[in-house]
């Protein structure tokens, strides 16, 4: 360290008092403003007098420059322009109630941010002063503010101890960052100074501190750097940056000013000048000014000392990093590459002429360099413009040429293609002076640079299975991997040692045996891993070696897709991973390998990593069932099917985290950083803020689901229409929307596809590892399991499907054809679902030979013994035919004035049965004389109720039966079927001089909400759509009672001018026998939408079925073929 003896002597520019200076971009002027009402500008290398600015404003505080203005603020709150130019004051900027404390201009000049005693920050535009952004997130006044160099982001030291990082790149400035306890909390007049400070390659910050050091800070992170210690024996003052960031000049109270190089933070040159409160560098020259409380002005020429210097002619220099992230070879953070030819500053020179060629002879001929310009652009032509070094016109207005690079370009820069870098898995890039090295399932292992050494960490979750330990690490080991049995280490070569790999096995109660073992010299380990069996490496050199646990060689070979880029271990299989061939976008193909070590055998060889576009490989690791799973940048897990089969894998997506039900509100901005796969669950840290890596503390591990990426809105499924259009003259295109259950089925219908393809995914992987390896009895049990979920699903399926309706049923269809029982146990199954979901009962039919061979029938079941018609339906809707005399239809009569008034009825009547608890019927479709019956079955001591006043009053009561508290406007019901039955038995007594028809609107429907120990009035269970097929096992058992949902019906007759005349209200399972025999139905006979019922000869539609209840009965047994 050289101490300067040279004394300057100040030049008095204000009265004593704070002064401020600022420098112009371009370094011809240098402005200070003070006390008094006067600021002066004075010029580069000239001695002489400044020019003066008089009539300002008094007491300046700030002082900011452009090339062209400059901008000052005062005690009076006021922000005023000045013109460098004319040397006057030009416009006001912005008015402040308080004092102004400090202004900083962002490097276009086109906004000054300007901060006061006042809670807000403005940051205003310099050409409209009418745009103003406020940064409003500190509770107290700032102190100091500074531009970053690319004027997207502000430094806010602020008087509560502080700095606030604001980013500006959007419409609305955003608090990025909060960086606490770096910074004093002092005053807003206070000479001490609390002023951040950003270093010229923008990626850190530096600011003084309490104990009187400067600390650097990383802008991405906000972790502490490196710092500037042990200078400075009073308040730092000042502080400024070199132009190319090789040097900082740091004043304090101590009177001294220090010169320190960035690189070593030593101080290289001390100053003693006391009472200096500002500084700042000569944009280009070896320049340093200074101003002092006393409102003198101190211009230093050749500032730093000769044998330091060159420092200030080198190139932009990199902040003082503890591990500078673009120095680091780990590949954990991947440097950015650029196509195309490099860019490395050099211009190609003039061409030298020939020796003795003739202008040399004879001299110059007008035509010399210094006349290039004897082209007169009079005419605007652009005849002179765009010169290159040849006095050529360049092809710049053409478009760039994007084909072969030729033979004579090849020299000055080749095409390079974007390669992925190497990575360790489960490992995190340097933060300050730590580093995860590994985090997994098992446990964690971090390590802290200590300068000379580093402290290594391992930890455990299971506490009591193995214990953690630490220990001093002089290798410096950057690489590990952990598991139930052992930790591995990797260190890379430093100070002429080779690089080495470590392994230590976990104590037990038998002699701990650990080893280490050195590669060759120039060969560095790349990644690392650790399975049950064997340790394996990969290096720069493009070699795989694998090692047994106790350190034996056992394989080494090189890799054939180069350079290497990860790998990962699993009992006897290795995966590693590797560059390929470069693709149409410039970057190179991800290419992975997998082969069973201990087998010799290649399960997949040079095989594509399936990554989109624009992602990269963020971590590839066996799950806990030991399926290799990958997850990349897009936030997508994916995992590898069919990979023990050569030539088989395929990746398919089991997570896709931007599709999490947390962030569809758009509110949370977080990210997902993978651990592992185990149990089917996806565990990971959840990272906040913007940070790319987890970091001290360790946030706790979360887990998610596998789910398919899977379309989550309303299937496109149209409304069913109540009637045919023939039978009661109501217009399909008049059907009502769907109500919210059809919605509900459709999401539930969403989900359960989901999981279909998550269970088939799961059942395919297992069948793959069973075929591999000699199953075990409780090993085919398991399979059996997956199996019977995946035949769950489908009928969880098959039931969402059936309470669709049942257009839906070619679909349902399907499903019964994907299930996977060859038993018949889940067909039968199938048909319990069918069955219960549809209102009425048709007789089962044998299902298709394709379905299975052999086959039993369903149920044996009533039905006539009528020849059955050969053509069932058509594509452009289903005949109506009534069967008599062998099948021969029967002349039709077009519809009365009853039939319509009746298709009028049911059509205000479909709407309203939904909330027919709730709101009151229109008097229109209701008789005077109509009664009310309440489980006429089971309850025959109730009255009967007549007239509409008593009909509405009891029938707001009805839930009471079933104990639905509060009784009005809290039920809701789910229709599940409409039926219209002709002749059917008779379910009431009819009013006196009343005539009824022969129409019964049979309507099944269930509660919304569960029903369970709702109290004393809980006197039915009904059977619960989704309680139906959850309990899968107890069905195929024998039946199962759902006491969630109250299932009912409602039975209305219709007189003579259609209105409602009775209403029945009874439970399902007492509906009579009419409706027992809907309780078997075949899927077959449902799925195809009609059937032949127990009683009547008419065959219905599609969407409506009329039965004849006048008819007898015979059996038709369903037989079984083998």
């Amino acid at each position: 360290m050289a101490t300067v003896t040279q004394r300057l002597r100040g030049r008095p520019a204000h009265p004593p008092g704070p002064t401020s200076l600022a420098y112009t971009p371009n370094g011809r002027k240098l402005i200070t403003a003070g006390s008094n009402n006067a600021i002066r500008v004075y010029t580069t290398g000239s001695d002489g007098e400044p020019t003066n600015i008089d009539g300002c404003q008094e007491n300046n505080t700030a002082v900011a420059a452009s090339n062209g203005f400059f901008i000052a603020g005062s005690e009076d709150g006021t922000v005023w322009m000045y013109s460098l130019e004319t040397n006057s004051m030009d416009k006001m900027l912005t008015r402040s109630t308080l004092p102004i404390r400090d202004i900083a201009l962002s490097p276009d000049g086109n906004w000054a941010a300007v901060a006061s005693d006042e809670l807000t920050v403005k940051v205003v535009n310099t050409e409209d002063p009418e745009k103003v952004l406020y940064l409003r997130e500190q509770p107290r006044p700032a102190k100091h503010l500074s531009f970053h160099h690319s004027g997207s982001y502000l430094a806010v030291s602020c008087t509560d101890g502080i700095v606030y990082i604001y980013s500006l790149s959007t419409e609305q400035p955003e608090l990025i960052r909060k960086v606490e306890g770096l910074i004093r909390s002092l005053e807003t007049d206070a000479e001490a100074s609390s002023r951040a400070i950003w270093h010229p390659d923008g990626r850190a910050f530096a600011a003084p501190t309490p104990t009187k050091d400067v600390q650097v800070v990383s802008r991405s992170d906000g972790e502490r750097q490196r710092a500037f210690a042990g200078g400075h024996m009073g308040d730092i003052t000042a502080l400024a940056w070199s132009p190319n960031g090789a040097l900082l000049v740091s004043a304090a109270t101590d009177r001294k000013i220090l010169l320190w190089e960035t690189k070593t933070q030593k101080v290289i040159a001390r100053y003693d000048y006391p009472n200096v409160i500002n500084i700042t560098w000569h944009p280009t020259e070896n320049m340093a000014s200074f101003t002092t409380s006393d409102g003198e002005l101190y211009i230093y020429t050749d500032f730093v000392p000769t044998e330091f210097a060159s420092l200030l002619d080198k190139s932009l220099q990199a902040a003082p990093f503890i591990h500078d992230p673009l120095a680091e070879t780990s590949g954990n953070v991947r440097k950015p590459l650029e196509n195309g030819y490099k860019s490395n500053g050099e211009t190609r020179g003039r061409r030298r002429g020939t020796p003795d060629s003739l202008d040399e002879i004879l001299g110059s001929d007008g035509m010399a360099e210094d006349e290039d310009d004897f082209v007169s652009d009079d005419d605007g032509a652009g005849y002179a413009d765009g010169l290159n070094g040849f006095g050529k016109r360049g092809n710049g207005h053409l478009d760039e040429i994007d084909g072969v690079i030729g033979k004579r370009r090849a020299p000055y820069g080749a095409w390079e293609p974007r390669i992925h870098h190497s990575f360790q898995p489960g490992s995190t890039p340097w933060r300050g002076n730590r580093k995860y090295l590994c985090l997994n399932l098992t446990g964690f292992v971090w390590t802290v640079d200590q300068d000379t050494h580093h402290t290594v960490t391992v930890d455990f979750y299971d506490q009591e299975y193995h214990r953690g330990f630490h220990f001093t690490d002089p290798y410096l080991y950057d690489k590990a991997c952990l598991n139930e049995h052992g930790t591995l280490f990797s260190c890379p070569p430093a100070n002429g040692n080779p690089a080495m790999v470590f392994y230590r096995p976990h104590e037990t109660w038998t002699t701990r045996l650990d080893w280490r073992t050195q590669l060759p010299a120039g060969e560095d380990v790349t990644s690392i891993a650790l399975s049950d069996s064997y340790i394996v490496v990969t290096t720069t050199t493009n070699y795989v070696r694998i090692f047994t646990l106790y350190g034996t060689p056992f394989r080494v070979y090189r890799q054939k897709s180069s350079p290497t880029v990860t790998c990962a271990a699993w009992h006897d299989y290795v995966l590693t991973m590797g560059n390929g061939p470069a693709n149409s976008n410039g970057s190179t193909t991800l290419l992975y390998t997998i082969e069973n070590v201990k087998r010799d055998e290649v399960c997949q060889s040079s095989d594509v990593v399936a990554l989109s576009p624009d992602a990269h490989l963020l971590s590839v690791f066996f799950s806990s069932s030991g399926d290799p799973h990958i997850y990349d940048s897009t936030g997508v897990l994916l995992i590898l099917q069919h990979w023990r089969t050569p030539g088989q894998a395929r990746w398919v997506p089991v997570l896709d985290t931007r599709l999490l039900a947390r962030l569809a509100s758009g509110r949370k901005e977080e990210s997902y950083w993978p651990v592992a796969v185990a149990h089917g669950k996806f565990h990971c840290f959840i990272l906040k803020g913007g940070d790319p890596h987890p970091y001290f503390p360790r946030p706790l591990l979360s887990e998610f689901d596998l789910r398919h990426p899977h379309f989550l809105g309303p299937h496109p499924y149209f409304p069913r229409p109540l009637l045919s259009e023939f039978d009661l003259a109501i217009p399909i295109s008049s059907a009502p929307p769907p109500d919210t259950a059809s919605s509900t089925t459709a999401a539930e219908s969403s989900r359960l596809e989901a999981e279909f393809l998550l269970h088939s995914l799961h059942l395919s992987l297992y069948t793959d590892l069973l075929s591999a390896m000699h199953a075990t009895h409780a090993q085919r049990a398991e399979l059996k399991r997956k199996e019977i979920e995946v035949d769950k699903v489908l009928l969880q399926l098959l039931n969402a499907e059936c309470q669709g309706g049942e257009e839906r049923g070619m679909k349902a269809l399907e499903l019964v054809r994907l299930m996977r029982d060859r038993e018949g146990r889940m067909v039968e199954a199938a048909g319990k679902v069918a069955g219960r979901s549809s209102a009425s009962a048709p007789l089962p039919l044998p299902l298709p030979a394709t379905f299975f061979s052999p086959y039993r029938a369903l149920a044996h079941v009533q039905s006539r013994g009528d020849a059955l018609p050969e053509v069932w339906f058509t594509s452009s809707g289903p005949p109506r035919r009534t069967l008599e005399d062998g099948g021969q239809e029967s002349a039709r009569k077009p519809p009365d004035e009853r039939t319509l008034k009746l298709g009028k009825t049911l059509r205000t009547l479909q709407t309203l049965l939904p909330t027919l608890l709730a709101s009151p019927l229109p008097p229109e479709i209701l008789s005077p004389h109509i009664t009310l019956h309440l489980f006429p079955s089971t309850h025959p001591h109730l009255p009967t109720v007549s007239g509409r006043v008593a009909y509405h009053a009891a029938l707001w009561t009805a839930p009471m039966a079933w104990g639905r508290v509060p009784i009005v406007g809290n039920v809701k019901l789910i229709i599940l079927s409409e039926r219209v039955v002709k002749n059917g038995p008779s379910t009431s007594s009819s009013p006196k001089n009343v005539k009824i028809g022969n129409e019964k609107l049979i309507v099944r429907w269930k509660t919304c909400g569960k029903t369970r120990g709702k109290g004393m009035g809980a006197l039915y269970r009904g059977i619960g759509a989704s309680e139906q097929v959850d309990k899968i096992t107890e069905w195929l058992g024998g039946d199962a009672r759902d006491d969630e949902e109250f299932c009912g019906l409602f039975i209305f007759e219709f007189d003579e001018e259609g209105r409602i005349v009775t209403h029945t209200i009874e439970h399902a399972e007492e509906g009579g026998s009419w409706d027992r025999a809907s309780r078997v139905v075949s899927v077959t006979d449902w799925l195809l939408g009609r059937g032949w019922r127990r009683k009547g000869k008419e065959v219905g539609g599609l969407a409506w079925e009329c039965v004849d209840g006048n008819q007898g009965q015979r059996r038709v047994q369903g037989g079984s073929r083998n």
